[in-house]
């Protein structure tokens, strides 16, 4: 599994797991209970998206849309 996107927060990092996932490209979120240690570890974003080596091109081109605006819900 390859570290692909860090998400400004979980919220994200759900909606671009769906997003990846309705494109057929399996995706893992890391880090997100890390949040709950608040306070004791640095500050900084512990969330992580992952996917399979073999899908890690289409899931950057699939987050490069997501960047630009370009992703639609339909």
């Amino acid at each position: 599994m390859l570290n692909i996107y860090v998400p400004q927060n979980t919220i994200e990092a759900y909606l671009m797991q769906g997003a990846l996932e309705a494109a057929g490209i399996f995706c893992e979120i890391h880090g997100e209970y890390l949040q709950g240690a608040a306070g004791l570890l640095p500050v900084n974003n512990n969330i992580m998206l992952r996917v399979r080596e073999e899908d890690a091109e289409a899931a950057r081109e699939l987050i490069a849309q997501y960047e630009r605006g370009e992703l639609s819900a339909e």
